[in-house]
């Protein structure tokens, strides 16, 4: 994607409290252009339009090889329709509604026991996130 692309991205999805920095999308956009396989993202919104440009739908993929899914998990039903509206319906990203529970350490996290994801998924947000916080200082909002 190109930096005016990412940009409007970055400044459009409406929610500028928990949306990505323009620098995390350029980030996530080089990262989802140098890579293969699955992706699971934690929370709907800027970073999945820019997975959603980079997941090719399928009857679009020549080489089996390059067959990737993206699954986006979602708590609240609000963004997940939102981002529902967002993403090619034909495409292979596919945005989950599931609750968030309680966990031992008093957070809440996502409850995935009712949910389809791939065993070889490759990157998960988190993991990206970590990766990019040992290069800048990004403060995790979500």
């Amino acid at each position: 994607m190109n930096k005016a692309e990412l940009l409007r991205i970055s400044v459009s999805w409406g929610n500028r409290d928990f949306a990505a920095p323009y620098d995390f999308l350029r980030e996530l956009d080089w990262y989802m252009g140098h890579t293969t396989g699955h992706v699971v993202e934690c929370g709907s919104g800027a970073t999945t339009l820019v997975i959603n440009a980079h997941i090719r739908c399928p009857d679009k993929i020549r080489d089996l090889s390059k067959y990737r899914e993206a699954h986006i998990l979602e708590s609240d039903p609000e963004w997940h329709r939102l981002i529902s509206e967002k993403i090619d319906p034909q495409s292979t990203v596919i945005p989950h509604l599931v609750p968030l529970i309680d966990q031992p350490d008093g957070s809440k996290w996502y409850d995935v026991s009712n949910t389809y994801i791939p065993k070889t998924t490759e990157l998960n947000l988190l993991n990206l996130l970590r990766l990019l916080r040992l290069r800048k200082n990004y403060t995790v909002i979500k």
